[in-house]
């Protein structure tokens, strides 16, 4: 599921994504003046709506792909906040007093963070990505059974060919089939690919019948599910 997701975030566009909330994220935490005027906006947004996150910006190594959405996911958590940070006299500060070259990366955060299509990007991003982080999440330790391994798989792959709306809208036909055929190929394996799927998980989902009662009997279509 790691590998997967990795396979995921090196598409072109879904790797585009990634790479412009990065630097957003790396643009504010890199200056100590953002960082403490970003947090300032942040607990002024939630003095007026107790329900605004206080979700801090997020970084990862690069090979922490699983994690890569939530790098994403904390930037549109605080649209609005980096929004109002851009009109701040603190950020305006910083960018008259930068170097050109500085001042291109400051240009690159703006027009990131002012370009409504960049925001619909990331939500099609994280909508792709963070049932692989929760499902790897989900499944890894020593206190999950077995059995449950072919129906959270199963639940992700049917994610993947069902694309919601954030996606359909956003990402082009070939970068969804390629997320629908990577699920696949991770599933079963392809060339030097080891797919995660074995008779053993298919034997255990078999004979857990509580773990199938539970698919029949807790959704709406699950005799459809099962």
């Amino acid at each position: 599921l790691d590998l997967l997701s990795e396979d995921i975030a090196k598409l072109d566009e879904i790797s585009t994504v990634i790479d412009e909330f990065k630097l957003v994220t790396g643009i504010v935490l890199r200056f100590s003046l953002l960082t403490e005027t970003f947090i300032a906006l942040q607990q002024q947004r939630h003095k007026a709506d107790k329900s605004a996150s206080l979700l801090m910006l997020k970084t990862f190594p690069d090979t922490r792909f699983a994690y890569a959405f939530f790098v994403v996911f904390a930037v549109l958590e605080n649209w609005s906040v980096l929004q109002s940070l851009i009109d701040s006299p603190e950020y305006k500060v910083l960018k008259a007093s930068a170097k050109p070259p500085r001042r291109q990366k400051l240009r690159q955060f703006e027009s990131i963070v002012n370009d409504s299509n960049k925001k619909a990007a990331g939500m099609a991003a994280v909508a792709v990505m963070r049932p692989i982080s929760s499902g790897l999440h989900y499944l890894e330790g020593d206190n999950v059974d077995a059995s449950h391994i072919l129906p959270v798989y199963a639940l992700l792959h049917q994610s993947a060919q069902s694309p919601c709306d954030d996606v359909n809208d956003t990402f082009s036909q070939e970068t969804i089939n390629a997320i629908a055929s990577l699920f696949k190929d991770r599933w079963n394996g392809t060339g030097r690919k080891v797919g995660i799927r074995n008779n053993l998980h298919c034997l255990a989902w078999k004979l857990d019948l509580h773990a199938r009662y539970i698919v029949t009997h807790g959704f709406s279509n699950g005799p459809e599910l099962l």
